[in-house]
């Protein structure tokens, strides 16, 4: 709500976790993939991270500009931040240190996400365009075009080989991660893609 963030039990409904917020947050919470360890904005510029039974563990990030989105890697010992300002970082989550900062655009990411290997990072930018970056140099690996409006979200195939991006356009395409090549679009729809997501260990 507008004074707090809540983390609450899905079957028991029990409140694990509340933190409050600033009063002009913009706020951004994301929950690592085994759901252990919890990310809030809890100003505008500030981002706390830790183990979500053992929250007063938390580190405490200082941003630049507010954050868009918040992704932690696979084994959630770091974090990925895009920010309003255009830039992504990538943060130690023992210590909240910026391990690096990369800018490529004058588009911001409003999306981002961790290939399952940890390797990678895949970001959708509002200049109609994905970024692949490799997460230990922030080195951009494959700039993918080929849809017709802003991307809005993606979807790493479980083996990383793929990429999946749903677009404004209503449309998805699969992309090599490798090669970067458009495979083709595999669904179109009557709205705009909000979500997309691979059945654990499956293509589909």
């Amino acid at each position: 709500n507008g004074s707090r963030a809540d983390v609450v039990e899905s079957v028991t409904g029990q409140t694990v976790l509340t933190r409050p917020t600033g009063q002009y947050a913009r706020l951004r919470l994301c929950a690592s993939p085994d759901g252990t360890y919890v990310s809030l904005c809890v100003t505008r510029r500030k981002l706390e991270a830790g183990p979500l039974h053992d929250f007063a563990k938390h580190i405490t990030i200082d941003l630049r500009s507010e954050p868009n989105n918040v992704c932690f890697s696979p084994d959630n010992r770091y974090l990925a931040v895009s920010q309003k300002d255009g830039s992504i970082s990538r943060y130690r989550v023992s210590d909240g240190s910026e391990l690096w900062k990369t800018q490529h655009s004058g588009f911001f990411y409003s999306y981002l996400s961790f290939s399952p290997d940890g390797n990678k990072i895949a970001a959708v930018n509002e200049g109609d365009t994905t970024d692949i970056f490799d997460s230990r140099t922030g080195n951009r690996l494959a700039h993918l075009l080929g849809h017709a409006q802003a991307p809005t979200c993606l979807a790493w195939l479980p083996d990383g080989s793929r990429l999946a991006t749903g677009s404004v356009d209503a449309t998805i395409h699969m992309w090599d991660t490798l090669s970067g090549a458009d495979l083709g679009i595999i669904g179109r729809h009557s709205a705009r893609i909000v979500d997309i997501r691979f059945l654990p260990g499956s293509r589909t």
